[in-house]
């Protein structure tokens, strides 16, 4: 484990002020968990060390923020409805949904 808890508490708070803007609140946080051999959708199938944070979405859903151990950076946001979208940062420093 390379990053700590509190380090992508604050690494996905920013993200999803970026990604919700002024609907996000810092209650939207469920809950971290690290997992050392996560097998991950983007990049598709690999094994790596990462966290996922589970973000409550509407009507008592879970959606789901993946972030690489090594880096600390997003791979990809899973809503509840299992649509993954992954998420890149532009010059500024301020996360975005890439849109295929």
């Amino acid at each position: 484990m390379i990053h700590t808890e509190t380090e992508i508490l604050g690494k996905t708070q920013q993200v999803l002020k970026d990604l919700k803007g002024k609907n996000y609140t810092d209650s939207c946080i469920n809950k971290i968990s690290f997992n050392k051999e996560k097998e991950v959708s983007r990049p598709e199938r690999k094994i790596i060390a990462a966290w996922t944070v589970s973000i409550k979405a509407i009507f008592d859903n879970l959606d789901f923020l993946t972030l690489c151990d090594e880096t600390g950076e997003p791979l990809y946001y899973q809503n509840f409805n299992c649509r993954i979208m992954e998420i890149a940062k532009d010059e500024a420093g301020k996360y975005f949904r890439l849109t295929k």
